[in-house]
């Protein structure tokens, strides 16, 4: 189940701040330890004071671990089963259950006041020897032989692998698991990692080198394609300057905006592209001024090649942006309930209803025929056999098909019907003969003027761009050039739709959602490009969190590791250095 963990934090002003993220999975855990999902600075927390069970219908059974509990009502309780609309208090916090918005399972809300001042390690744990009820000088001699064990014992370990496995095995406090700065970060609690310093560690108290890491991470990408950016100062990144294992709270990855701008803010004097083209343009931040506007990928069709390509485009007071996709399609018409209804529900048609969002969160399934268009838009041609439907975007297999259906019913003596009318079911009649030539050659005859009614007048080119050849055999005269719609028009970048879906000025049932950042219902051509700009991103998100702001890091959208990007290497004195040295000798 998909759960919303929404934290609002309130000053001893009155000023809010908002925080909201996703938790997938099970039990949900609240305490001041670091490992909780809920992690709270508060002295009257327990360091873990309860686990939370997502129920069916938005509700969470809470158990409080311990002696820990919580007030329900103004009653201290240890159980509780929350409601959408119930809360309960915990210290200086409450905890409570919202309505979910769409695509989640359920919703819980944290209100608490900014870290107490009377928390720490002073107030909290002790810090002292005499605090623990232990006399120094009866002790000492006890801990120093202790000392002396718990570094002796672990360093033989290292020495002796036979050892060391049993001791990490058998007795974790006297193995070299006691020389770890913090635990692990999730992602490699495995069973080579977890048994094994080695693994990484290849020589005794050295910090993991490159090789190391890329013993797992094999092919891992660089940032760079080598043979195009030198960067010489990638030659001194190595995975553990960016990577930071065994700290407390565990964060693998760098967030900070220095990760990017300390290079980007001038590329010019860090790197120089080695076929002669243009650097990327300077970014300095997120906010107006401070970063560029967002490039394009558009898709262009080249009629004599009959190839596709992408072109990157940045719109500018000089550059419109427009797509070529070979589609007609209004959007503002398909929304407009008096022109287009979902009949079965007397409504008008919503962006749900043709898009539909993938498992990764920012993606779409791609817009086909037959699962998004052919429920509204068939194929047929003869009122009098609606179930006669024409092969989708195949000329010579349309004509075809309209062939056979003529001449069938030229064949039919029970029909009388003309070539250059549309078909009508008439009494039989015997005295008239309205296909002199015979069956075959009017049935051809009546085809390819429908043909001509569907490729050039009201069928396949109401949606579809059609190319016509008088020239050519009816077979081949004309042609419906390819459609292709772009499935990412900011490839560089990332983007979650399902966060976006909880904006609290809009309502998940109707399109606000979507129409506040894509501006469908005035779109009348399929040519326009509907996707927002910097303009539309910094009306929300900025550098620094504030009451209207929700705070963005470059690592927010775009990331290091780049598809296009130079692999990695564990071979020499960095990753990068010896495939920036081969690129030179090559140029």
């Amino acid at each position: 189940m998909l759960v919303l963990l929404r934290r609002v934090y309130r000053d001893r002003k009155g000023a809010e701040t908002l925080l909201e993220a996703s938790h997938e999975g099970g039990l949900i855990t609240l305490g001041h330890r670091n490992d909780q999902t809920l992690q709270l600075h508060d002295p009257q927390i327990a360091p873990r004071h309860l686990t939370i069970k997502p129920l069916s219908g938005g509700r969470f059974s809470l158990r409080a671990v311990g002696a820990a509990s919580m007030q329900l009502d103004g009653v201290s309780v240890r159980t509780a089963v929350l409601s959408p609309g119930q809360k309960v208090e915990l210290g200086a916090q409450e905890l409570g259950v919202i309505s979910a918005p769409a695509g989640f399972g359920g919703a819980l809300q944290l209100t608490q006041i900014e870290q107490a001042q009377n928390f720490g390690p002073a107030t909290h744990f002790q810090t002292r020897l005499d605090q623990t009820g232990l006399r120094m000088r009866a002790n000492a001699w006890l801990l120093v032989l202790l000392a002396a064990l718990l570094l002796g014992l672990p360093l033989a370990g290292f020495f002796n692998p036979a050892l060391g496995g049993w001791l990490r095995a058998n007795t974790p406090l006297l193995s070299d698991a006691v020389w770890s700065s913090g635990p692990l970060a999730n992602a490699h609690h495995t069973l080579e990692i977890d048994v094994d310093c080695n693994g990484c560690h290849l020589k005794l108290f050295e910090t993991t080198p490159d090789r190391g890491c890329l013993g797992c991470h094999e092919g891992q990408k660089g940032h760079v394609d080598v043979t195009v950016h030198a960067v010489p100062q990638l030659a001194d990144a190595h995975c553990a300057s960016c990577h930071k294992e065994h700290n407390e709270p565990a964060m693998l990855v760098r967030e900070d905006t220095g990760l990017c701008v300390d290079c980007h803010r001038d590329l010019q004097q860090v790197a120089t592209h080695q076929n002669g083209g243009s650097m990327a343009h300077p970014v300095l931040g997120f906010e107006p001024g401070r970063h560029p506007e967002f490039q394009l990928a558009l898709l262009r069709f080249d009629a004599e090649l009959k190839a596709w390509s992408t072109e990157r485009v940045r719109p500018s007071a000089d550059v419109v942006a427009s797509e070529s996709s070979n589609l007609k399609f209004p959007h503002d018409v398909h929304l407009d309930f008096k022109r287009v209804q979902v009949r079965a529900e007397d409504r008008a048609l919503g962006c749900a209803d043709c898009h539909s969002l993938l498992s990764d969160g920012e993606h779409f399934r791609p817009i086909t025929m037959e699962a998004n268009c052919r429920s509204c838009h068939g194929l047929g041609f003869d009122e009098e056999e609606p179930e006669r439907q024409l092969p989708h975007a195949q000329v010579r297999a349309a004509v075809l098909a309209l062939e056979e259906h003529y001449i069938r019913q030229f064949a039919d003596t029970a029909k009388t019907i003309e070539v250059g009318q549309r078909n009508r079911r008439r009494p039989a009649r015997v005295d008239v003969d309205p296909c002199p030539q015979g069956a075959l050659a009017c049935g051809r005859e009546r085809a390819e003027i429908e043909a001509h009614n569907q490729f050039t007048r009201s069928g396949c080119v109401t949606c579809h761009e059609v190319s016509e050849h008088p020239e050519r055999a009816v077979y081949e005269r004309w042609q419906i050039l390819p459609v292709r719609l772009v499935s990412d028009f900011y490839p560089q970048a990332r983007f979650d739709h399902i966060a976006h879906l909880t904006r609290r000025d809009t309502r998940a049932e109707d399109d606000a959602t979507c129409i506040g950042c894509h501006a469908a219902d005035v779109s009348g051509a399929s040519s326009d490009v509907l996707m927002p700009g910097i303009d539309g991103c910094v009306t929300c998100h900025g550098e620094q969190r504030g009451s209207q702001n929700v705070q963005l890091d470059c690592t927010g959208c775009h990331g290091f590791h780049l598809p296009a990007g130079t692999p990695m290497q564990a071979v020499g004195p960095s990753p990068h250095a010896a495939s920036a040295a081969t690129a030179g000798v090559e140029q």
